[in-house]
């Protein structure tokens, strides 16, 4: 079938010619049948009985079928924009106050519900805000609740207002505070206490104390200084990171009294004031900068004074990021850190030295400084490089303020040396808690929160009631057996109950873990934290080393020949031994011959020493003379030849050759530095005032090499030849003579 394509075509043509649509590729340079061609658009499709979209088809479609555009619905309805000009239907029916009236009822008398117990007065989800009613009554069942029944209750915890006297009278720098203050009501329920070294001191957000400080300016009682006290946010000697809620005016002292304190005696104290916020926010912490001041105790321990006091303390808590500085004045005692608790120490090796961020390690008088870097120990120790003993650990903590279980801030009262201290919980205000009861208040005309302690002491007749129930009462179970009594526990040791106890209750608070015992009048505490804590009895004492070193001295007592010396203040035991046989004495005491048998009785603790009969004098001084042996006399006889008795000794020999052990080589050495008589060569010059020979010739034959004066008025003489070399100068000076004979 032959196509007439036309003859000039370019790229995308269209012809149409035998049924078929055809377009020009002008890249293969041929004319290709669309059919096959991948590449079909409505363009290059015949329209067939689907017709082609257009807009003027759509048109004429929408018109046809009666649709509206936008423009035309929004004319429609132009005018008929509210309820009142749309037609209400049968369904959805307008809302109107009279159709409200018939559902609800009519508001202005009851509004029923239709059944009973069937509807709420609104749900869980979605509530009503206020409810407000006069002063007639709800029912509630078969109650009656009117204006007149219902009690005017003040449930709101007003913040606590507390006076606080501390003290501290006992010697040392390292002391307890002792804590006084009076009992207050819960939900605050702090006992009264009176010098007691609490293991904390709780304070309320909001609360306002006064804290009066009787050790800071007066020694009493065994004081050997003054201890001032600051608020601090974290542990630590000096006064950084100080808490700014807790002002004073330490320049300042007030004079107060309290009967418990220095005998009531009137002491200046330091008055702190602390008003603590409702929102307690730290600050950003100051690293620290502390000095210690570092000397020697002998050999035995280096002595600490300033922010740590003592010989040998543990110290810290020191901070990650602070500088500590250590100055040591202790000669021969090398001071380093480490890591080794003293189990590898071997005096100079420094074993497990810590060098990161130290300056001035191993020094015995300087500075040994300390900058802790962020991944240091938790634990390190110092220690003398030449002594095991003088050694003392440090704790070693992030700069961060505490946080406890209860996640509440820890702060410390605290004085600027290190150890002398006492925790300080910030606790949020109360809310109301358990054994508290409404108590009507005639002052305010209304009920509010007490104790239960403080309204039974507050109700003699109540008070009385349950003594006597409690004197004559058994707890029992449900099958009537008696309930054996228990220790009590409670979540907070500050809150303990004041009444209703007999001597010997017990009580286990689990905030500090700590036993109290009810001694008749307050809880005690049952238990230490340490023996700092404990007055030693008379019958189990106290370990100390002069105690160990008295009883070792007891102990080691001297036997034959041993003597044992214990020196107290020294602290040491010496055991000296006396001079016991020698070889000889053995040899001059044990005479044995042939054939000798050693029998020993360990049960009699002898030896004896059985022999046949052996040489005799006489038969030894044969042999040792046809031996060649010889007295020590006739020795000593040969060797010194009959010497004047000033040299018949080799200490005699020995002063007479300048006790020189050396002495053939000294005088070599000596023989060698004189002219020979055989003649020599002089290095330098020859000085004498008279030359005799013992024939009158000088004979010379030299050659002057170098420059040489003749000084002023010398004369010099010389024999020849003599043969001035080349550049050598001969100079006679004025009045000198030069003889050449």
């Amino acid at each position: 079938m032959a196509v007439n394509f036309p003859t000039t075509p370019t790229n995308g043509d269209i012809h149409n010619e035998k049924g078929r649509r055809w377009f020009y590729d002008s890249t293969s340079g041929a004319w290709k049948s669309i059919i096959n061609s991948t590449t079909i658009d409505t363009d290059t499709l015949i329209e067939g009985t689907n017709k082609f979209y257009t807009d003027a088809r759509v048109n004429t479609y929408l018109t046809t079928n009666s649709y509206a555009t936008e423009s035309y619905v929004d004319s429609a309805v132009q005018g008929v924009d509210n309820t009142d000009e749309i037609t209400e239907g049968t369904n959805n029916l307008y809302y109107t106050d009279a159709r409200v009236q018939t559902k609800l009822g009519n508001v202005s008398g009851d509004i029923i519900p239709d059944t009973d117990v069937a509807y709420d007065l609104g749900s869980s989800t979605y509530k009503f805000r206020d409810l407000y009613l006069s002063g007639s009554s709800i029912q509630l069942g078969t109650r009656q609740i009117t204006q007149d029944n219902i009690p005017d209750v003040n449930l709101s915890i007003a913040p606590e207002t507390l006076e606080i006297q501390v003290d501290a009278p006992a010697a040392g720098q390292d002391t307890a505070w002792l804590w006084t203050w009076e009992q207050s009501t819960l939900p605050y329920a702090r006992r009264t206490i009176t010098n007691s070294p609490e293991v904390s001191v709780p304070l309320y957000k909001q609360g306002t104390y006064t804290v009066n400080n009787f050790a800071a300016y007066t020694t009493h009682g065994n004081m050997t200084q003054t201890h001032s006290l600051y608020l601090k946010w974290v542990d630590g000697s000096g006064t950084d990171n100080l808490v700014s809620w807790a002002t004073d005016n330490p320049s300042n002292p007030i004079s107060d009294t309290h009967p418990s304190i220095n005998g009531g005696t009137a002491t200046n104290v330091q008055r702190i004031s602390v008003n603590v916020p409702a929102t307690v926010t730290p600050p950003t912490l100051t690293n620290p900068s502390v000095t210690y001041t570092v000397t020697n105790n002998a050999n035995g321990a280096y002595t600490f004074s300033g922010p740590a006091s003592g010989d040998n303390p543990n110290l810290g808590p020191v901070y990650r990021g602070g500088t500590y500085t250590f100055s040591v004045n202790a000669s021969g005692h090398p001071f380093y850190l480490t890591t080794d608790n003293g189990t590898n120490y071997s005096a100079g090796t420094y074993f497990g030295e810590y060098t990161t961020g130290v300056t001035g390690s191993r020094s015995d008088s300087g500075n040994v400084t300390f900058v802790v870097p962020s991944n240091a120990p938790d634990t390190l120790y110092y220690q003398c490089g030449n002594h095991s003993s003088m050694r003392g650990a440090i704790t070693i903590k992030d700069l961060a303020v505490e946080t406890n279980n209860n996640g509440n801030y820890v702060v410390y009262f605290q004085h600027t040396q290190e150890g002398h201290k006492t925790p300080v919980e910030i606790r949020p205000i109360p809310s109301l808690v358990n054994q508290m009861c409404l108590v009507y208040d005639a002052g305010t005309n209304k009920f509010v929160p007490q104790d239960l302690a403080t309204y039974v002491e507050n109700t003699p007749s109540f008070e009385n009631k349950i003594r006597e129930v409690a004197g004559t009462a058994e707890l029992v179970v449900e099958d009537g057996s008696t309930v054996v009594a228990k220790v009590n526990v409670y979540d907070d040791s500050t809150y303990l109950p004041l009444t209703g106890n007999n001597a010997g209750d017990q009580a286990f608070a689990t905030d500090n873990n700590i036993l109290y015992i009810w001694d008749g009048t307050a809880w005690q505490q049952a238990g230490a934290s340490n023996s700092d804590d404990l007055t030693e009895g008379t019958t189990n004492l106290f370990l100390t080393n002069e105690r160990v070193d008295d009883r070792v001295a007891s102990l080691v007592v001297g036997g034959n020949n041993i003597t044992a010396t214990y020196d107290d203040a020294a602290g040491t035991l010496t055991l000296d031994g006396q001079p016991g046989y020698t070889d000889a004495d053995v040899d001059n005491l044990i005479v044995g011959g042939n054939n000798i048998t050693a029998t020993y009785d360990a049960v009699a603790g002898t030896l004896t020493l059985d022999g046949q009969p052996g040489y005799t004098n006489s038969d030894v001084g044969t042999y040792l003379s046809n031996n060649g042996y010889d007295t020590a006399t006739n020795i000593i006889a040969t060797i010194t030849d009959s010497a004047p008795t000033t040299l018949d000794t080799l200490n005699e020999l020995a002063a007479a050759l300048g006790d020189d052990p050396n002495f053939a080589t000294t005088t070599a050495n000596n023989i060698a530095t004189k002219v020979s008589k055989t003649g020599d060569t002089m290095t330098g010059d020859l000085v004498t005032t008279r030359v005799r020979t013992s024939q009158p010739f000088f004979v010379n034959s030299q050659t002057v090499t170098e420059n040489y004066t003749i000084a002023v008025g010398d004369s010099a003489m010389a024999a020849g030849p003599v043969t001035i070399d080349s550049g050598a100068t001969v100079t006679i000076s004025s009045g000198s003579r030069w003889v050449i004979v």
